[in-house]
């Protein structure tokens, strides 16, 4: 596992709106680095034995938020050198981030992510159901979103170039 010059102890944290492609970049991150990828929402879902869209319907968005809570800490406090692609929700949830790694803001217009998004995928995510209140919480998650990163990326690119990017700001 060559990190280069990069710090293994420091995580890599992808934030951004649900869709804005977190967990791909992630992913493609995690192989160039030869680090281990942890998406939050995956690791709720294997905790609880639900995808996110059941957990939301049978105990609510508060049981959903309290679980990001319980991970973000064990993510703070016991994981270091990984690329970490977080909920959409996680940094509005859960306060000082950037504690727990090095933050990236993939950025993407709404309508950007309509269109990248299948009916399938909307449907996974419980808050996609409404497209007209999911703009507005788009919006007012944008300047959280911007606070907690380290840095801002156009998520508007091919996964690859985003990837370039944040390997030529840890290094």
């Amino acid at each position: 596992m060559d990190s280069g010059s990069f710090c293994s102890k420091q995580n890599l944290i992808l934030v951004g709106f649900m869709g804005s492609g977190k967990t791909t970049v992630g992913r493609l991150l995690a192989q160039e680095r030869g680090l281990f990828l942890l998406d939050t929402d995956m690791l709720i879902e294997s905790k609880v034995g639900y995808q996110i869209a059941q957990i939301f319907a049978r105990f609510g968005e508060p049981y959903f938020r309290n679980l990001e809570k319980e991970l973000f800490q064990w993510l703070k406090t016991s994981v270091r050198g990984a690329v970490v692609a977080t909920g959409g929700g996680l940094p509005i949830h859960c306060e000082n981030i950037n504690q727990a790694g090095k933050v990236f803001y993939l950025q993407m217009e709404f309508e950007q992510i309509l269109q990248r998004l299948s009916q399938d995928e909307c449907d996974k995510r419980p808050l996609f159901q409404d497209i007209e209140r999911t703009r507005i919480l788009f919006q007012a998650r944008i300047p959280i979103y911007e606070a907690c990163a380290d840095a801002m990326i156009d998520a508007s690119l091919d996964s690859a170039d985003i990837v370039q990017q944040i390997l030529e700001i840890v290094d």
